[in-house]
């Protein structure tokens, strides 16, 4: 009846026409080139439509999850490539002095640290060799040179020796390397003792080149 609180199924209901809300727009650098806060393909712009959120937010949203997998997973695999006994190197060469060091190289634009590892002297048919690894399973060289009788070498600061020579492995711009630029390397042991020591081993080494 007409009086009946709730209309009938046939009773055509009308709640007039939806307003138009005005998609927002942003100057920031990372919104889409049609100015929309939620890019989507079926998103109108007459008002909200059921693409206003639509799977390109969600696509967006795991991006930064999937990339800390991927993250954590790279970290993963160089862990496993460091794990387990690291194994001894040069255990053939004729080593006249070993110490745990940190090396430095000056680059442009300042020092620039390379690595930890084992700084070595050691005697190649009477001449001097200078080699040094990383402490890792795969004992990366960071140096590898000769000790010429000219070749400079200082104390520097408290506990560091400073030798130049040419990177062996080569380092340094395109430039340097291709000419063969002699670098300014800084061999950080832990105490002056061990710095003074080292100093004295070299120089001694140098005179007899």
């Amino acid at each position: 009846s007409s009086g009946s609180l709730f209309p009938s199924s046939s009773t055509k209901v009308s709640f007039g026409s939806m307003p138009s809300f005005p998609l927002i727009s942003s100057s920031s650098p990372s919104s889409s080139s049609s100015g929309s806060l939620f890019p989507s393909s079926s998103s109108s712009s007459s008002g909200l439509g059921a693409g206003f959120f639509t799977s390109s937010v969600t696509a967006a949203s795991t991006q930064p999850a999937q990339a800390t997998a991927a993250a954590n997973g790279s970290d993963e695999e160089e862990a496993q490539e460091d794990e387990g006994p690291a194994p001894e190197f040069d255990k053939d060469a004729d080593v006249l002095h070993s110490v745990r060091a940190k090396l430095f190289y000056k680059g442009e634009s300042g020092w620039k640290d390379l690595a930890v590892g084992t700084f070595k002297v050691i005697n190649l048919d009477g001449k001097t060799q200078l080699l040094m690894r990383n402490d890792t399973r795969l004992g990366n060289i960071l140096l590898n040179v000769m000790l010429g009788a000219s070749t400079p070498c200082t104390l520097s600061g408290k506990n560091n020796v400073m030798i130049v020579v040419v990177p062996n492995p080569p380092i340094g711009t395109k430039k340097q390397q291709d000419e063969k630029t002699p670098l300014p390397y800084l061999i950080r042991v832990k105490t002056k003792a061990d710095a003074e020591i080292l100093h004295k081993k070299l120089e001694a080494r140098k005179s007899s080149a």
